[in-house]
């Protein structure tokens, strides 16, 4: 008798000490349903996680994931208006035209780039044979922390007017004339910042703003490491128009500090692709052509890329 007593007494005692007496004093003429709910609400509520929300018209917690209420199907009012989508006019206008792949790189809308791939690819393979074999027969000398060193690639600068020269690394390279049709690739270049001109014309720009152009010349193990075209001379209010022929290899933008918007973009570059840099991308981005990768990478093979800008 004195075991049965003992195993009802602690049994006893153990079912009264896991009942939640608490949530349902005053309550016994409540449902089962609505008692297992209160049990759910208080264990929840004892947790205090931020995935809730409290029910204005019942005080309900319910589960964030839910519109309406559980206990009483209120609606929600706990969730933020969505923030409207910022976007960039001179972006937006341009892209029409472009018709390609428009990036917001900050949540503000002012960084920007604009992808077109087969925007203008070479007529022939002797038209490329032709203006890979323009390049300069050495590599254009920089000063990096007092020393000089050679760019791994080659390189050209370009402008309107003869006698022009080109600052940045230290250096200063004087520009060919691409208005003088008699020098090699001098055509293509003025062909190129004529299109730039027209594009632009609609969207912010007007007249013969793009002026200049640096063009490079990239072997497979070619690159250039991460920099921003952030120099002086050039007019920060209107984009760098990137036009790639031959081989893809691969493009990065890098966030200079903690992104506002996405992390680091990636695109392949591909044969006739265009890339433009807008807004106040070269403020907040880095960019870059890093090694080829064999195992990863697309195959390539010889490339030629111009860049066009506007110089003051």
């Amino acid at each position: 008798m004195f075991r049965l007593f003992g195993t009802l007494y602690v049994a006893t005692t153990a079912a009264v000490a896991l009942r939640p007496t608490n949530i349902f004093k005053g309550r016994h003429h409540m449902s089962q349903k609505r008692q297992q709910t209160l049990i759910k609400s208080f264990n929840v509520s004892r947790q205090s996680p931020p995935t809730q929300w409290e029910c204005s018209a019942c005080t309900f917690l319910n589960d964030v994931a839910l519109n309406s209420c559980e206990m009483c199907d209120a609606t929600s009012s706990r969730k933020k208006a969505k923030k409207e989508k910022q976007t960039h006019p001179f972006a937006e206008e341009l892209n029409k035209k472009l018709q390609g792949d428009l990036f917001y790189l900050t949540d503000d809308a002012a960084s920007w780039v604009i992808h077109k791939r087969k925007f203008k690819l070479p007529p022939s393979s002797n038209d490329f044979d032709s203006a890979w074999s323009s390049h300069p027969s050495s590599y254009h000398k920089l000063k990096v922390f007092g020393r000089e060193v050679s760019e791994n690639r080659y390189s050209q600068h370009w402008s309107s007017k003869h006698g022009e020269g080109y600052s940045y690394s230290g250096t200063r390279s004087v520009a060919l004339c691409y208005k003088d049709g008699e020098i090699p690739g001098a055509r293509a270049v003025e062909e190129l910042t004529s299109c730039c001109n027209e594009l632009t014309a609609g969207a912010g720009g007007g007249g013969e703003r793009y002026n200049a152009c640096l063009q490079n010349w990239y072997e497979q193990q070619h690159t250039i490491g991460l920099h921003a075209d952030d120099e002086r001379q050039m007019d920060p209010e209107m984009p760098i128009f990137s036009l790639s022929w031959g081989g893809t290899r691969r493009f990065l933008l890098r966030p200079k500090e903690k992104p506002t918007g996405e992390g680091v973009r990636e695109f392949f570059l591909e044969s006739g692709s265009l890339l433009v840099m807008g807004g106040t991308c070269q403020k907040t981005h880095k960019h870059e052509v890093p090694k080829f990768r064999k195992t990863k990478d697309p195959p390539t093979s010889r490339r030629i890329n111009w860049t066009v800008r506007a110089f003051l």
